[in-house]
């Protein structure tokens, strides 16, 4: 694993895992979400350049999404090393461009 992610994309993720189980989505439900999400991370460390630049971002982000049933998007930058770095991992129905000024690893 090369990639990096944010700790604020990693709560992002928790935080939708723990909202899931709060309100009681079915465990094969809640297993899809995770294995769409990890899926995006193996894309992203292997085909990160393939990827479609972000419309909404920076210049330089990109973006792996939606994800196929939760329709969640991962966004994420080239870090220093040149290794893909996780800034966000967001619901459709989160406010746009919340996660802009998040700082990249250095």
């Amino acid at each position: 694993m090369s990639y990096g992610i944010h700790p604020a994309a990693r709560e992002e993720y928790l935080d939708a895992i723990r909202w899931m189980t709060k309100h009681h989505y079915d465990v094969r439900a809640l297993a899809r979400f995770i294995d769409e999400i990890e899926t995006g991370f193996v894309v992203i460390d292997n085909r990160a350049q393939e990827l479609p630049e972000d419309p909404c971002g920076r210049p330089g982000w990109r973006f792996y999404g939606p994800t196929e049933t939760f329709r969640y998007v991962i966004r994420f930058v080239e870090d220093i090393r040149g290794e893909p770095y996780i800034m966000a991992i967001n619901a459709p129905q989160r406010r746009p461009g919340y996660w802009k000024n998040r700082r990249v690893r250095t």
